[in-house]
C-alpha cells in the first residue's frame, strides 16, 4: 500500500515483506496440492471468498490510505460466492451468447457479487489488480466492475511465466527512483461548473461520489453520473478520464454568445509518501457566437474518437452490439448532416470541413473493432479490451481504434502507410501496434531474403539495416507499455498473419480482388470506400 495512517489492527494482520519474508516462504513452501481430481471435474477454487478476505482486510487495517489487492488467478472460480462456472468439465464457462439469451445462470449473481465488492473498495480507496494466467476464461467478466471501480488493471496471459503477464506485474509494483510508486492514492476529481453546463458523467476507472451539490447534473446519466466529483483509487501519469456535459440552456434563456465562461476541474489525492495533494486546472472557454463554422474550427476529430469508442463501449455492456452500431450510423450521418456540404441527391458533392475529415474513417474501424464485435473473442477477452479503452490517453485509445502501420523498405526512411490490404507489398516489411500487440510482419519477397540469409551477406546490407531497423521500431514500441505488449513475428501467408489482416480494411477481397493489391481478405465485410460512399448517399439523399 501506499501512504501512511491505518488503524491499530495494521500491525496485527499487515506488515512490511521485510518482516513477513521468512513467514512468507515458509507458507508457501508448505502448501500442498489440492487432493487428485476425479475425471471430468474443474479445481475447488473459492476466488470470491479470497478477493472479499482481502478487502475486507485493507478496509479494516488501513482505511482511506491507499493500498492494492493483487488477485493472481489460475482458473475460474468454482466454488463459494462469486463463482462463475460448476466444478463438473460438462458445464463448460458461459459465452457471450450465452449472456444475451440470458442462459448464463451465475453471470449475473457473480457479477453482483463483485460489484458489492467494488463499492467497498472504492469507499475505502483501495485498488484490485487481477492477473489471470489460464488458457480458459477465468471470470474477469464478472470482476471487471470491481477492478474499474477500484481503478485497478486487468492482465491476461497463459500461464505465469508468460512474459506479457510477468513484465505487466513488474510494471504495476515498480517504484522510481525515490522509492515510491509513480502514483497517486485515493483521489478525488471534482468538475465546477458554471450554471449554464450540466455535468452528464464520466467514463473511466472511477465511481461516482455520492453527495449533495448545487452544481447542475443532467437528468439522464452517461457512465457515472448524477454527480460532479469521481472516486479514482489509483490514478498514474496515463490515466484519462473523460468527462460528458450538456448544454442547460433554452430557447428561452439562450447562452450568452461570445461571452468567456470557466470551468475548473480538481484532483485531490494521496502522495505514496504520505502527504495529500491538489491540483487544479483552470480552463477558459469562449461561447459560440458564429454558429457551426466556429465549431467546426475547434472541432478534435481525435479527443472525439476516443470519448466516443468510449461511450459506444459502455453502451455495448448493456445493449446489443448491433444496436450500438446503429446508434454509431446514425450519430455519424447526423454530424455530417450539420456540418458537411453538398448538393442534393448528388453524393459525388459531398465534402466535410479538414477538421472532420478522418473523424467517419475512424469511426468504421471502431465498428469492426474487438470493442463491439465479439465474434471469436469470450467475454473475459472483451471485458479486458474495454477496461484498457476507457482509462487510457487519447493517442492511445486512437491506437486502439485505427491500429499504426508503418512500412519498412530497402534504402528508404520508414512510412506510415493506410491501413489497407493493399499496404501488403512482397518487399515490405511492416510494422503494426495495435496497442495490446506489435506486429512485425514480412512481405513475401522479405521473408524469403530472410530464410536465405542476404541480411549476413556484406553485399546486402541493406537489407540487414531495413530488418534491424523494423525490429528495434517494433521494441521500442512495446517498450514500457501497461499492459506489456508481446512482439508477434510472422510473414506473408503464416498462420499469425491473421492478426494483421483482422485490422485491415478489406478493399480486395475474394470477390473483388485486383491487380493494385498483392494479398486478399477472405471477407464480407464492407470496405472504407463503400462505408462512405453509402454515407455520402444517405446524407445527400
Amino acid at each position: 500500500g501506499g501512504g501512511g495512517g491505518g488503524s491499530a489492527c495494521g500491525g496485527r494482520f499487515l506488515v512490511p515483506l521485510s518482516a513477513a519474508g521468512l513467514a512468507l516462504d515458509a507458507v508457501m513452501d508448505s502448501l500442498q496440492p489440492d487432493a487428485e481430481l476425479r475425471p471430468g471435474q474443474r479445481p475447488a477454487r473459492a476466488t470470491g471468498p479470497a478477493v472479499a478476505a482481502a478487502v475486507h482486510l485493507l478496509a479494516a487495517c488501513v482505511p482511506g490510505t491507499g493500498g492494492r489487492a493483487l488477485l493472481l488467478t489460475g482458473g475460474p472460480a468454482t466454488v463459494g460466492p462469486g463463482r462463475v462456472v460448476s466444478r463438473d468439465q460438462g458445464d463448460s464457462i458461459r459465452t457471450h451468447k450465452d449472456c444475451e439469451k440470458g442462459e448464463a445462470r451465475l453471470f449475473h449473481k457473480a457479477a453482483k457479487f463483485y460489484e458489492g465488492l467494488g463499492e467497498r473498495l472504492a469507499a475505502t480507496g483501495h485498488t484490485l489488480d487481477v492477473f489471470a494466467a489460464a488458457l480458459d476464461q477465468v471470470g474477469l467478466a464478472e470482476l471487471r466492475a470491481a477492478v474499474s471501480d477500484s481503478g485497478g488493471v486487468m492482465i491476461l496471459g497463459e500461464t505465469f511465466d508468460h512474459a506479457t503477464l510477468r513484465s505487466s506485474l513488474g510494471r504495476v509494483l515498480a517504484t522510481g527512483p525515490d522509492g515510491h510508486p509513480d502514483c497517486g492514492y485515493n483521489a478525488t476529481v471534482e468538475v465546477i461548473a458554471p450554471k449554464e453546463i450540466a455535468v452528464a458523467g464520466a467514463i473511466g476507472s472511477v465511481s461516482g461520489v455520492k453527495r449533495e451539490t448545487k452544481r447542475t447534473v443532467t437528468e439522464v446519466a452517461v457512465g457515472e453520473g448524477g454527480t460532479t466529483a469521481w472516486r479514482a483509487c489509483c490514478l498514474n501519469p496515463g490515466s484519462t478520464i473523460t468527462l460528458f456535459f450538456d448544454v442547460a440552456t433554452s430557447h428561452a434563456t439562450p447562452a450568452p454568445g461570445g461571452e468567456v465562461f470557466v470551468m475548473q476541474f480538481t484532483t485531490r489525492y494521496v502522495h505514496p509518501d504520505g502527504s495529500t495533494r491538489l491540483r487544479v486546472i483552470t480552463s477558459a472557454r469562449r461561447w459560440v457566437s458564429g454558429g457551426d463554422t466556429e465549431l467546426a474550427d475547434a472541432f478534435d476529430q481525435g479527443a472525439a474518437t476516443a470519448a466516443v469508442a468510449r461511450l459506444a463501449a459502455f453502451k455495448a455492456a448493456s445493449e446489443e452490439s448491433i444496436d450500438v452500431v446503429r446508434w454509431l450510423d446514425r450519430s455519424v450521418i447526423a454530424l455530417c448532416k450539420r456540418f458537411g456540404s453538398w448538393q442534393s441527391n448528388d453524393p459525388s458533392s459531398f465534402q466535410l470541413p479538414d477538421t472532420f475529415q478522418l473523424f467517419p474513417q475512424f469511426l468504421f474501424h471502431l465498428r469492426r473493432s474487438q470493442f463491439l464485435q465479439v465474434f471469436n473473442n469470450t467475454p473475459d477477452e472483451t471485458a479486458f479490451y474495454r477496461l484498457w479503452l476507457e482509462r487510457e490517453t487519447t493517442a492511445n485509445a486512437l491506437t486502439m481504434v485505427q491500429p499504426a502501420l508503418l512500412s519498412f523498405t530497402i534504402g528508404e526512411p520508414p512510412v506510415p502507410v493506410a491501413l489497407d490490404v493493399s499496404s501488403i507489398q512482397g518487399e515490405r516489411a511492416l510494422v503494426l501496434d495495435t496497442f495490446f500487440m506489435v506486429l512485425l510482419f514480412h512481405g513475401v519477397t522479405v521473408a524469403a531474403w530472410a530464410a536465405a540469409g542476404y541480411q549476413h551477406l556484406p553485399e546486402h546490407a541493406a537489407f540487414a539495416e531495413m530488418l534491424s531497423a523494423a525490429e528495434a521500431y517494433a521494441e521500442g514500441a512495446a517498450e514500457g507499455r501497461l499492459p506489456a505488449a508481446p512482439i508477434v513475428r510472422t510473414k506473408q501467408g503464416g498462420s499469425q498473419a491473421r492478426f494483421l489482416l483482422a485490422k485491415l480494411n478489406p478493399s480486395a477481397t475474394h470477390d473483388n480482388a485486383t491487380g493494385l493489391s498483392e494479398e486478399v481478405i477472405f471477407t464480407d465485410d464492407v470496405s472504407l470506400s463503400v462505408f462512405l460512399e453509402h454515407l455520402a448517399k444517405v446524407v445527400t439523399a
